[in-house]
This record gives C-alpha cells, structure tokens and sequence, in this order.
C-alpha cells in the first residue's frame, strides 16, 4: 500500500517540477556589470510576465539581491514559445554606450536593459555612477539567477558555486548549479539543454551545465560538448507552429480559379497575427522545404517551385489561384510558420532567430488539371420530338470549339455538331443547338471542348428519352436476383425486355403488353452469372439500353 500513495506523490512532483513557462538558459560574467546580461527561453505559448521579478543572489549562495520586477506593458504578455529574451544588467556598457532596445517581439527576439523604466521597475542600481548596485551584479565565486511569477513563486533558477550555498539549496525545482567559478567573460548556461528535463539537474558535478568564454551564443541556442546542436534543435522546436499534415484535391480548377482549403495551424492567440502560412506552387510534385530564418518573397523560387503567397493570419485558410491557366496541373504546399524576419539582423542570419516553418506537417494539395472553359450548365430536354441542347460558359480560355456528341449505349459516341468557340472571354456565353433526328429511345449527350493547340476536354453525359416510352428508373443496380424497371407509355404498347452480356449474346428475353400510364416490371436474374450486362427494352422502332451489374 506503501508504494501505491507514493507513486501518485512522485508523478505530481515530477509535473510540477516541470511546468515552468520560462527558463533562465545563460548568463554572462564581465569584468564591469555594465557588459553583463541574462538569456531567458520561453518554454510555453500565451505566457504572461507581467509582475514577474528576476534576482540574483551574493557569492556565496546566501543572500538575495532586490530584484527587478517586469512592468505591466504589453511587451510581456502573449508571449510566444521559443522566444528568446537577453536582459542587459545595465543601461549602457562599460563604454558607455547604450545597449541595444528591440522590443519588437513579432520576431520571437527581445532584448533590452533592466533599468529601462518602461518595462521593469525595481532593483538596487546606485545612485552614482547610477550602475553600480547590487541588482544582477554577477559574482564570479557563485551566484544564482532566479526567476519568479507575479505571485513570487519560484520558476527556474541558474547558478554556479562550487558547492553550492544555502540559498540555492533551499530553492524548489527546477533549477540548475554549474559547480565552478566564473571568471570575466565566462557564460554560465544549460547544457545540454535538448529537452525541458535538462533545465532541472543536481545540486552538485556539472550535469546539464557548462561555462564556456570562447564561444559564448549571445542570444541563440546554447553550444556544449555533451551536444554540440541539442539546445538547438529544442529551440526550433519551440518555435514552429503545431499543424496537422493534410492531403487535400481542390473541387474544381477553373483558368483563374483553383480554390482550396485546409485545417487550422494551433494559434494561442490569433489577434497578434504572429502564424501564418507560405504556399508553394509548382507544375511537377517536386518540393524543397523552407529554411527556418529565412523570410521568402512572394515571386521568389524555392527548389523548382514558386512562392505564390504569404498570409499572415492563422485564421485564413481558404486560398484561390487566380493565375492559373488552362491545359496545367499543379501542385501546392501549404507550410505554417510563426515569427516575422529578424529585427536587428535581418534575413537569414540564423535559424533560430526569425520566421520558424514546421517543416514535417505540411498541407499538400494534389493536382488538378485546369480546364479551358468554366461550364456553367449542360442540358438537353426533349421538345416535338427533337432534342434541344444548350450550355453556358463563365469564361473561356484559348477555346477553339465544341464538338455535341451523341450515344446510344453511353459507351459509344458520335459527333452531332460542331459549334465555334469564343476563344477567350470572362463574360456569360449561352449556347444552343437542336438535334432534328434524335435516336429513338433514351440516348447520352456529351460536350466535348477543344483548345487551340488540339487538348479537348470532355463534360458528362445527359440522358435524354424521346419516342413511344420513357424509363422512370431501373433499380437496384448493382442488383443481386431482381431488377425492378419503371415505365411511362403514352399509349397501349407491346414491349420486349432482354438481357445481354457484353458480347451481345442474348440470355434471357420477356415479351408482355403495357398499358397507357405508369408501370414496373420486374426481372429474375437468379440464373445469371454474376458480371456486367445490357438491359434492352423494345417497343416498335424505339430501343433503350443501359447496363446494369449482377452482384
């Protein structure tokens, strides 16, 4: 029973431990406080900052400095996971020259001074020279820099001692001690910093940290031997968006007009239009992914394909291709991304700083092949015994003409007419044609359309019944051992109904009188074979025939 209440005890503790929202990646150590900052990571979508307060404590581990409390501005709400946040401990550096102020976080970048009044407030910086408090003055013999919530809750902490001090020791999880000095120009970050586990290690050894003054990542990932790309990866990750992969054929590809939809990428909050999409367009499924830190311009290549457009709205998931033209397939990529370019380095300047792509979900949007005519309508109705056929275009592209094709089987067809096309045109053509001799029976009206360099295109087939009787229905089909037909006669008929395998081998005939009106009749198909046959209905010079399958 023991072990049972622990277990629960300890998977809560774990949780606990790692929920923080930011953590403190890397801190730096100069000569003159002036030159020194603080890196932090935000670790969660949508985190809130406002009233938190960060401090550090003396050399040895056993006493707090007054810390410095984030101003309630709106730079510190909503903030974006991946974020990365240097905090300079003073207004200028030790030559006087002021720090750095980007507090344009659309890029997922901020960095600014802590005596910046608008966005902190709070600490101990001396009155003269007005830099030379305690607030965040490294030690080099130990230190700690702790992070707290607006309610002074421990978030994360980062130190260095060689054994560490009370303070630290009394500091709940998460939190990391590096068990060494720091000298000038020495950073003390996590290492390797490859999961959010890594940001909560022991008290003692270097497990998860490291110090480093040759290479030291100002405001990018950490780099440390036990993983030279560890934080790295955990960063990007971070900073991409979450989309769900999706396979997606557009309804209809029109000249002009291929519209296509897809499913939302995850936004935490929509209204900073942070997440967006970058689609790619290409005439061969031929795609290379988006390299995260690079911003694409629309018109620009990327491998083979073109970049078509960018929208800069998680919420806009709908897209029309107005460029498109007839005779073409084409293939699109959808790539959700989050953060504008760069602010202070501009474009490319690395990958984890900048616009961030997921580049394993993607949406891929099948071909489709455009056609040359937007065909509004097709018909053909019955009329004195003639068949009177008419379409309408929306718009027309290279169109040479129409070919009207007739059939009596709707396998086989014939060409009835050929009308001139429009060529190219965006306005509403109607055109009409009528069949003075139509077939006897039902027969299938199809439109085939011809561009100017020879491609047609077909449209589908419209039964049309013209003569002594009319098909109402045949039904089920496929069928298993009946076949239900209904009938229309105008007047007192004599009909034979035969069945026919696709060779034209006649297997079973039924001959019987109809009577003017609505009638069914219906036939037994139990000593059939199962396959594909021709239903034919005769009545006098009139023939229907259609197929039907026997299941």
């Amino acid at each position: 029973m023991q072990k049972l209440l622990l277990l629960p005890l300890f998977l809560f503790i774990g949780f606990h431990s790692m929920a923080q929202q930011v953590v403190v990646n890397e801190y730096f150590n100069a000569a003159d406080q002036r030159d020194e900052w603080t890196e932090l990571l935000v670790i969660s979508d949508n985190v809130d900052m406002r009233g938190w307060s960060i401090r550090d404590n003396n050399g040895s581990q056993t006493s707090w400095q007054p810390g410095v409390t984030f101003s309630n501005d709106a730079l510190w709400n909503n903030l974006r996971a991946g974020t990365i946040i240097i905090l300079w401990h003073r207004i200028t550096s030790s030559s006087n020259t002021a720090h750095t102020t980007d507090v344009n976080k659309a890029d997922g970048y901020i960095e600014i001074n802590v005596q910046n009044a608008t966005y902190f407030s709070g600490g101990s910086f001396g009155s003269s020279p007005g830099w030379a408090g305690n607030s965040l003055n490294v030690a080099g013999g130990g230190d700690v820099i702790e992070l707290l919530n607006a309610g002074g809750t421990h978030v994360h902490a980062l130190g260095h001692m060689s054994s560490p001090g009370s303070n630290w020791t009394a500091l709940p999880t998460p939190k990391l001690n590096h068990a060494n000095s720091a000298s000038s120009g020495d950073a003390i970050y996590a290492c390797p910093g490859a999961t959010l586990s890594d940001y909560n290690g022991p008290g003692t050894g270097n497990n998860f940290t490291s110090k480093n003054d040759i290479t030291t990542t100002f405001g990018l990932p950490n780099t440390c031997g036990a993983s030279a790309n560890g934080n790295t990866v955990y960063t990007n990750s971070l900073r991409e968006p979450s989309i769900t992969s999706q396979t997606i054929t557009p309804g209809t590809a029109l000249p002009g007009d291929i519209t296509f939809s897809w499913t939302a990428a995850t936004d935490a909050n929509p209204g900073d239009h942070t997440t967006g999409y970058m689609i790619l367009r290409n005439t061969s499924n031929t795609f290379t992914a988006p390299s995260d830190g690079t911003t694409y311009t629309v018109g620009s290549t990327l491998g083979s394909a073109t970049v078509i457009t960018e929208i800069n709205s998680s919420a806009t998931v709908t897209y029309t291709d107005n460029t498109v033209t007839a005779g073409n397939c084409y293939y699109y990529r959808v790539y959700a991304f989050r953060y504008g370019t760069d602010n202070l380095n501009g474009n490319s300047f690395d990958d984890s700083r900048g616009r961030a792509y997921n580049q394993t979900n993607f949406i891929f949007v099948n071909c489709l092949t455009v056609l040359p005519i937007e065909l509004l309508s097709f018909d053909a109705k019955t009329l004195d015994n003639k068949v009177d056929v008419s379409w309408s275009t929306a718009s027309e592209t290279n169109n040479d003409f129409f070919t009207l094709e007739r059939s009596a089987d709707a396998i086989n067809f014939n060409s009835v007419a050929t009308i001139q096309g429009a060529g190219n045109s965006t306005q509403l053509l109607n055109y009409r044609y009528t069949d003075e001799a139509p077939l006897d029976g039902t027969s299938y009206y199809r439109l085939m359309q011809t561009d100017f360099n020879g491609t047609s295109h077909v449209s589908e087939m419209v039964p049309v019944t013209t003569g002594t009787f009319s098909i109402s229905a045949v039904y089920p089909n496929p069928a298993d051992d009946a076949l239900t037909i209904d009938l229309h006669f105008p007047q007192e008929s004599s009909v034979e109904i035969s069945v026919k395998n696709m060779l034209g081998i006649t297997l079973q005939v039924t001959e019987f009188s109809q009577k003017e009106g609505d009638q069914s009749c219906t036939l037994h198909l139990a000593s059939i074979p199962k396959g594909i046959y021709l239903l034919c209905i005769k009545s006098g010079d009139k023939l229907y025939q259609n197929k039907f399958i026997k299941q």
